[in-house]
């Protein structure tokens, strides 16, 4: 008896030190560390919700002189070819490319994918476009009621809802701002984000999303059109924003398949220190010749993956209390061209941007809470059974984007 529990204590103490080292290897996994592996770092560590939060705010950030009149953005002085406002979409495109690939990957099924991006894009952009048409128009049109819901201009703006084209347009509405007539200038990309998830189903059904090689090749042949066609011809004035016909369409464009790309390889790019430091040397030393827009392509979706798995205490958990990145970006053009009619532009800068965040940031907490999370919430009636699958660094349940 003896012998056997010293035996049983032995290999009780075994047990616990086994165990103990599977839970140092699972945590040191869920860690995110510089010189790793994209595929090596965890599903959820993460600051995919802070730069997007970061994003949101920086489009009001940029359009704060626009909205006043008072100077440049200093990003786009320096560089001579990138603000800040392009910058915070490029954010946008790169990370919906890379998580977007992502959710189709983890899928079971087309109609669940198809369900999951209508509940995250249209209920809170049906929301702000009957927000605005119905509640803030009437209030500050120049028109009178009757006019104003007679004028045709109002049903083309709720024409957005159809994410074909973009109309910024109420009667009689913002129309001595300085920022003249535009309702809400920020909806311009939401056509192209919509593309593109057509676009992601395309290549999901036919294969190629996960064929890297394919999926390189789609990028290539996107690549050469913008460099060929759109950036050398007119091309750029049409506005039917569902085909990358426009310059900046067709870079947000790539921007989102390079997104995609960096998931399907997401065995074999390395997010380190060293890399990112020679990426941004490149990037930098492109600014002001020829060759700046081809560097961005190239250049910042790294740089964007590096900023979102650098291990940094808390901002992996920053989302934990809600994504308001989608709901500040709807409603800040609206917020800052009505503080605009309200001062008339008699404020400072820095006023005019802390009150457009503030105002901001409730209108997408109050989306974030009655809108967004419970129209995400009707995915469980179109989500197929959960499967136990091994995920790229831990054993895992899946579950829909």
């Amino acid at each position: 008896m003896v012998v056997n529990r010293k035996w049983a204590v032995v290999l009780t103490g075994t047990i616990q030190v086994t165990e103990a080292t599977q839970v140092a290897q699972v945590a040191s996994e869920v860690t995110p560390q510089t010189g790793e592996l994209i595929s090596a770092k965890s599903h959820t560590s993460n600051n995919f919700d802070f730069l997007r939060f970061v994003a949101a705010s920086s489009v009001i950030w940029y359009h704060t002189p626009v909205f006043l009149g008072r100077g440049v953005d200093p990003l786009g002085q320096w560089t001579g070819h990138l603000d800040t406002g392009s910058l915070a979409v490029i954010f946008f495109f790169v990370i919906s490319g890379f998580l977007i690939t992502q959710s189709f990957y983890r899928n079971n099924s087309v109609l669940s994918f198809i369900v999951n991006r209508f509940l995250r894009i249209w209920p809170p952009l049906v929301v702000v476009l009957l927000l605005c048409s119905f509640c803030l128009g009437p209030v500050v049109t120049e028109f009178s009621r009757s006019q104003y819901f007679a004028d045709p201009h109002l049903f083309s703006y709720l024409q957005n809802v159809f994410c074909m084209q973009s109309y910024n347009v109420l009667p009689g509405v913002f129309e001595h701002n300085h920022h003249r007539e535009v309702i809400n200038g920020s909806l311009w990309t939401i056509p192209v984000e919509v593309f593109m998830y057509a676009v992601t189903l395309a290549l999901g059904i036919c294969g190629c999303l996960k064929n890297r090689f394919a999926l390189a090749a789609v990028f290539a042949a996107l690549l050469v059109y913008d460099m060929q066609v759109v950036s050398a011809t007119a091309v750029g004035a049409q506005q039917f924003l569902w085909l990358p016909a426009q310059l900046e369409t067709s870079k947000f464009a790539l921007m989102y398949l390079m997104g995609a790309n960096y998931y399907a390889n997401r065995h074999s790019i390395k997010i380190s220190w060293q890399i990112a430091l020679i990426v941004s040397i490149l990037l930098i030393g492109s600014y002001h010749t020829p060759h700046a827009r081809l560097a961005e392509i190239f250049c910042l979706p790294y740089l964007v993956m590096f900023a979102a798995y650098l291990p940094v205490r808390g901002l992996n958990n920053f989302g934990k209390y809600g994504d308001f990145s989608y709901g500040m970006y709807l409603y800040g053009f609206p917020v800052q061209q009505t503080l605009w009619l309200v001062t008339q532009g008699h404020i400072s800068q820095f006023k005019f941007t802390a009150i457009s965040l503030v105002i901001s940031f409730a209108f997408a907490f109050l989306s974030w809470h009655l809108i967004e999370k419970p129209a995400m919430s009707l995915k469980r009636f179109f989500k197929p059974k959960r499967k136990l699958e091994c995920s790229d660094s831990v054993l895992v349940y899946h579950k829909n984007i």
